[in-house]
């Protein structure tokens, strides 16, 4: 049966922002901040974007997120999660950012962009709470489209793991849901693995609409599995047991 996304991997993209306005609300308390102004100056974005941010009318973005645990030492497993404590202890100050984020605008030229090192450096990292996400470097990709309805849908984001290219016919499970990129896309897919046998990938969507597609393993430039997906949909409690 195809695996969905857990609810351990996924972060509310609003509640993220009631707590960045949360930890804005005491950093203007305690004189660390004196106006949104100057804030918005220290994190390099419009003054209008940022009240709207904290009034609740738009998402926090993930630039805006690691500048401020970057900048004001704010605890990413608070922000993130709402992990206590809402600062960092002096020694988590340094943690590295090792997930690159691909926003849809730079999806489409990506594939192109593998052997330049520029586009590499140029793209915005961050980091995630917990030891899941600490062990390696991973991708984070914006989706796009409705093809894998309903469990990814248009604006959330997927954090991923790479897969070496040469043990793709061994690392890929069936059924399992990858981001796969060619020369000119990038597509989030459910696979069946068919390259021992027809040289090539089965893509399969979620939604019924679009059908099932084969792709030759000679035209795959990287295979990138999913880790876990960052997402802005309100999922209902489970009920407990009686």
């Amino acid at each position: 049966m195809p695996d969905e996304p857990t609810h351990a991997g996924l972060m509310n993209i609003e509640s993220i922002s009631k707590r960045f306005a949360e930890v804005v609300q005491l950093l203007d308390s305690k004189g660390v901040i004196k106006s949104i102004s100057q804030l918005a100056d220290t994190l390099d974005t419009h003054k209008q974007s940022l009240s709207e941010i904290l009034k609740g009318k738009r998402n926090l973005t993930m630039e805006l997120a690691s500048k401020i645990c970057d900048i004001y030492s704010v605890n990413p497993a608070y922000l993130l999660l709402g992990t206590q404590p809402k600062f960092n202890s002096p020694e988590s100050v340094g943690k590295r950012n090792n997930i690159s984020y691909v926003p849809v605008k730079v999806q489409a030229g990506y594939g192109e962009q593998l052997d330049n090192p520029i586009f590499e450096a140029d793209l915005e990292k961050f980091s995630l709470p917990g030891s899941h996400h600490q062990d390696d470097d991973y991708r984070c990709f914006e989706v796009e489209g409705d093809s894998m309805f309903p469990a990814y849908q248009n604006g959330d984001k997927v954090i991923c793991s790479s897969l070496p290219t040469i043990y793709l016919s061994q690392a890929i499970r069936d059924y399992m849901v990858y981001v796969i990129v060619t020369e000119n896309s990038l597509l989030l897919k459910r696979i069946v693995n068919r390259i021992k046998t027809d040289q090539c990938l089965e893509l399969i969507s979620d939604n019924d609409l679009f059908a099932p597609k084969l792709l030759p393993i000679q035209d795959v430039l990287e295979v990138w599995k999913v880790e876990s997906l960052i997402t802005s949909r309100n999922f209902p409690h489970r009920k407990e047991a009686s």
